[in-house]
């Protein structure tokens, strides 16, 4: 496939943020028409974490008890056990447990896993806190800060700080693209949500050859990775044109009779506007995984079991694999009023439109499952079917009385 000479020219500087633009189609212009272009955004860093770091975080880790793991099955009831002959686990009720972390503002996870025992809490602080047990010793701790993007790691005694660690890895659509959506017409708009379907084609195999080289391994799997996101989003949310919403009558003053309506309504030409993702290497904890994908460690396994990505009952993956964190996309919507006319045309002529565009965004929720909600309202969908009937016949009575006859076309 041949590349844009962006691509071409592109110098890297491994372990340092880049970002890049890359468009649609590798000329970067489809004749005399702009194309949509994105910016592929890492500025997610790591590096070791200073003494001073360690001594600010460790502090979620202090327990009032030597032994969390005995404390937890002395304490505490089974509350489910969703054991699977690949795995062990096992959910205990929290009982005591806020009481022996003094950080600790709400015990949200409890549970035996694998070879280990968790506690998730949050801090009173609005800290998110993952701890795992092997027997007596404590083997991980996880702090991630909302507020800065910010993850301290202590895994088997490795200690580290990773900077930007939700967010700092990102595909988004450039500034003068999104005015190009403000202003598009809805035919322009499919004509840009025609081309952008192409865009993973071009784009993603250059971005997994980039994260590669940037040692996060190759062979990335992942059931909601970036390349298939769209395809994630039809299945949720299919796509429609001009579907039939609403068969009614209206009385038209100007004819002396009642006139049948159809209300019909559109939903397609979806455009990615971001997406937010990261590629792990092999051995990378579940702690990590959930941490970057805002869930609980329970969850991870059954998302790389539906991703298909190997993993270890120890709780790491052994494959290297690309996640999505977080989606948003753009969609176009129509609905349209139509009257039969039988003054001119004997068939359904289009009397009002109302046209907008809304919003999809796409993520994790508590249970660890990807899904897709609307998260911005279409304007044109303001208006209810029975509503848009009444205009479309208040609009058709005005033209006959105006003219003695239809003007407006099928």
């Amino acid at each position: 496939m041949k590349r844009s000479k962006k691509w071409l020219s592109l110098a890297l500087v491994f372990g340092m943020a880049f970002s890049m633009v890359v468009p649609v189609y590798a000329g970067g212009r489809n004749g005399n028409k702009a194309s949509l272009e994105y910016v592929y955004i890492d500025n997610y860093k790591v590096q070791e974490a200073s003494a001073e770091q360690e001594k600010q975080n460790e502090k979620y880790a202090e327990a009032s008890v030597d032994n969390v793991w005995q404390f937890v099955l002395d304490r505490c009831q089974v509350a489910e056990d969703r054991s699977t002959k690949e795995m062990t686990t096992i959910i205990y009720t929290t009982t005591g447990v806020n009481e022996i972390f003094r950080e600790s503002k709400e015990i949200t996870g409890v549970f035996h896993m694998g070879d280990a025992m968790y506690v998730e809490y949050k801090s009173g602080d609005g800290k998110e806190i993952t701890l795992v047990y092997t027997g007596k010793e404590r083997v991980q701790l996880l702090v991630y800060d909302p507020k800065t993007d910010e993850l301290y790691s202590d895994l088997y005694g490795k200690k580290e700080l990773h900077k930007n660690f939700r967010h700092g890895t990102q595909i988004v659509l450039t500034d003068e693209s999104l005015k190009l959506l403000d202003r598009a017409s809805p035919e322009e708009w499919q004509r840009l949500a025609e081309e952008s379907e192409k865009y993973d084609e071009i784009f993603f195999p250059e971005v997994e050859n980039l994260l590669t080289a940037r040692g996060s391994g190759s062979g990335e799997k992942g059931a909601t990775n970036p390349a298939e996101l769209l395809a994630d989003l039809k299945s949720n949310f299919p796509m429609y044109t001009d579907q039939l919403k609403r068969s009614t009558w209206r009385y038209c003053a100007a004819l002396s009779k009642n006139v049948a309506i159809r209300v019909s309504e559109t939903r397609n030409g979806y455009i990615k506007v971001k997406a937010d993702f990261r590629s792990f290497v092999i051995n990378t904890t579940f702690t990590t995984i959930a941490a970057k994908l805002s869930i609980s460690s329970l969850w991870v396994a059954p998302v790389l079991t539906v991703a298909g990505i190997a993993y270890s009952a120890l709780g790491f993956i052994t494959e290297a694999a690309t996640l999505v964190h977080s989606a948003e996309y753009r969609f176009l919507g129509q609905r349209i009023g139509r009257v039969f006319d039988s003054t001119r045309f004997n068939a359904y002529v289009r009397t009002v439109t109302k046209s907008g565009y809304g919003k999809f965004s796409g993520g994790y929720d508590s249970s660890g499952i990807f899904r897709w909600i609307i998260s911005g309202s279409c304007p044109a969908y303001e208006k209810t079917y029975e509503q848009l009937a009444d205009i479309a016949m208040s609009n058709y009575n005005a033209d006959i009385v105006s003219h003695g006859t239809c003007t407006y076309e099928p």
